[in-house]
């Protein structure tokens, strides 16, 4: 967002330096808006799309193969969607309002799992996994436009599964977590893979057995999420080596950062526990107790609201819970379609859209 130079020099000649604070806050405040939208996939073909109060605001059908995700676009008004096909797997980019169709990927040899939104808005990404029973196991991370173009040659990522994929604005560097903790390193403005690295441990703690990864706002540090130790362990994104680690308890599948990178939800299925943590002060706020076991999450642009969907457990439906990382408490919660796989909102941290902040005396 611009601001012209000479109207922030007389705001700051004219405001006392305490009101100046204050109006520099406010400005803050007003660029990191909440979530507006928020979808939910599930494995029936159902899309349910969200205010972000969770009112039902567009239900999308989506037919032809087993549905593995959607994610929202920049724009607002388009989702992607993954899909199990009888030959392999499909991305398609469809009208979020309607749902018909605008582009589609057929990948002829895998099925994607993993699709990410790039930080510039103009760039998608998608790992698929391929296995068949003539030859070895692999995942491949493919760079899409928005309009699912292909943009580069595909890069061969992981000897098998890959379980997380993370980058940041900040850095050119991608990062795809692969089973065995194996991690690659692709460089994202070349489009090319630069080293495998093995996460490291300490002599003291047990194998990490990792599920999740992420990378920090500054690009400095890569956190993964170990599975079987219970431990977040901060990485050297550079020497690879570990600098510290936060125990947020065993068995976490996944988790989910702050845009901001101040705080990470770590999800543990099995003791059906959200645990929110604040990894610059690295400590642990809160563990949040679920009536199912939770599955995938998301956290919005305001750095406060996150989204967490629940698969049922004893017969009850699947939830969407809203939750309040600074009040620490689920502030809301909704049905979700059957077997949900994903949750996105929108915008997104670069989406392209102005935010406005009302003040006294506006109309609503």
């Amino acid at each position: 967002m611009h601001y012209p130079s000479g109207s922030t020099h007389r705001a700051s000649r004219l405001l006392p330096s305490s009101a100046a604070g204050a109006a520099f806050l406010l400005l803050v405040t007003a660029c990191s808006a909440p979530p507006r939208r928020v979808a939910v996939a599930g494995e029936d073909g159902t899309v349910l799309v969200y205010h972000a109060d969770l009112r039902v605001a567009d239900t999308l059908t989506v037919g032809g193969g087993e549905l593995l995700g959607s994610w929202l676009g920049t724009d607002g008004s388009t989702i992607y969607l993954a899909q199990r096909t009888a030959n392999a797997g499909s991305l398609a980019r469809a009208r979020r309002a309607d749902g018909v169709m605008l582009d589609r990927l057929d990948f002829y040899r895998g099925v994607p799992g993993l699709v990410r939104v790039l930080p510039d808005g103009r760039t998608v990404i998608a790992v698929t996994h391929e296995s068949a029973p003539d030859t070895p196991a692999r995942s491949t991370l493919h760079f899409l436009g928005p309009d699912l173009a292909t943009l580069a040659e595909p890069v061969t990522v992981c000897d098998g599964a890959a379980r997380g994929v993370a980058t940041e604005k900040t850095t050119d560097r991608l990062f795809v977590l692969c089973n065995g903790d194996v991690v690659s390193e692709i460089d994202r403005k070349l489009r090319r893979f630069v080293r495998r690295l093995t996460v490291p441990n300490d002599s003291l703690s047990p194998r990490c057995e990792a599920t999740d990864i992420a990378v920090s706002s500054t690009g400095s540090i890569v956190f993964v999420l170990c599975g079987n130790s219970g431990e977040l362990r901060y990485v050297d994104r550079l020497t690879f080596a570990l600098l510290s680690s936060l125990d947020v308890g065993g068995t976490g599948t996944s988790m989910a950062r702050s845009p901001d990178g101040r705080y990470i939800l770590v999800l543990r299925p099995a003791a059906r526990q959200v645990v929110i943590a604040d990894v610059r002060r690295q400590s642990v706020l809160a563990r949040i107790e679920t009536s199912g076991t939770p599955a995938t999450a998301t956290v919005g642009t305001d750095n406060r609201t996150a989204y967490v969907v629940i698969h049922p457990f004893e017969g009850a439906a699947a939830r969407v819970l809203k939750i309040d990382i600074h009040a620490l408490r689920v502030v809301g919660e909704a049905s979700a379609p059957r077997t949900p796989r994903s949750v996105s909102t929108w915008p997104g941290a670069d989406s392209p859209v102005m935010r406005w902040k009302r003040t006294r005396g506006e109309p609503d």
